[in-house]
């Protein structure tokens, strides 16, 4: 199970390296890695019967996932598309 969940992360992060273009899959590659991370807890505190930590994890991702998509619907309204690039272009 530790590795099934750092495999997860890894791939995480080899994807969010490759992928740097869209906002779209920069959001999904964090949402991936951690589903990775909440899989190793899982297996560190599986004993345990108080999960009150992981719970307050997964109220951090569901959280960080709306703001990440309510950021992406307002830069597809203001910008026209999610791309990386109007970004950059944008602050130089």
């Amino acid at each position: 199970m530790i590795s099934f969940g750092m495999m997860i992360i890894i791939s995480g992060f080899i994807t969010l390296f490759f992928n740097q273009h869209h906002l779209l899959k920069l959001l999904l590659c964090f949402e991936f890695m951690y589903m990775g991370i909440l899989c190793l807890g899982l297996f560190f505190f599986c004993g345990y019967e108080n999960m009150t930590g992981l719970m307050m994890f997964l109220l951090l991702i569901v959280c960080e996932a709306s703001m990440g998509l309510s950021l992406m619907v307002y830069m597809v309204g203001y910008y026209g598309n999610e791309k990386m690039k109007i970004l950059s272009t944008i602050f130089c």
